[in-house]
C-alpha cells in the first residue's frame, strides 16, 4: 500500500530520480476563489441583513447588494471551472483542485437554495 501511495506522490525527473509531484496552479486558484467566496458572501449577508434591520435597505442599496451577489456568483462559476480544469491535469497533486470545487459546488447550491427560499417567502407574504 505504501509503495502505491509513493508512485502517486512522485514522478521520475529527466535525471532519472524520483521528485515529488507540484500542487495544480489551476487547483490553488480554485481553492482560494472558493474561500474568498464563502468570506465574501457571508459579509454580504452580514451586511444586507444590517441595512435592512437599520431601515437602511432603499432601492440603490439593494440594486447594489444584488450586484455584488451576481459577481460573486461569477466568481464561484469561475471557480467551478478552475477545479475541474485541476482535476484533470496530470502529474500534479489534486488535493486543492478537489476542495476548491467542493466548497464552490456547495457555494453554488447554498446560494441557490436560499435565493429559492427568499423568493418563496416574498410570494407567500404577498410583496411582489
Amino acid at each position: 500500500m505504501e509503495e502505491q501511495h509513493s508512485k502517486l506522490e512522485t514522478r521520475i525527473s529527466k535525471d532519472g530520480e524520483n521528485a515529488e509531484l507540484k500542487h495544480s496552479g489551476l487547483g490553488i486558484a480554485s481553492f482560494t476563489l472558493s474561500i474568498i467566496s464563502v468570506i465574501s458572501i457571508f459579509i454580504l449577508f452580514v451586511t444586507a441583513g444590517a441595512l435592512d434591520a437599520s431601515g437602511d435597505m432603499g432601492d440603490t442599496a439593494s440594486i447594489i447588494v444584488g450586484s455584488f451577489f451576481l459577481l460573486l456568483m461569477i466568481v464561484v462559476i469561475i471557480s467551478i471551472g478552475l477545479g475541474i480544469a485541476g482535476l484533470v491535469v496530470k502529474n500534479r497533486k489534486r488535493v486543492f483542485a478537489a476542495l476548491g470545487l467542493t466548497f464552490s459546488v456547495f457555494i453554488f447550491l447554498l446560494s441557490i437554495f436560499l435565493i429559492i427560499v427568499g423568493l418563496y417567502a416574498i410570494s407567500s407574504a404577498g410583496y411582489y
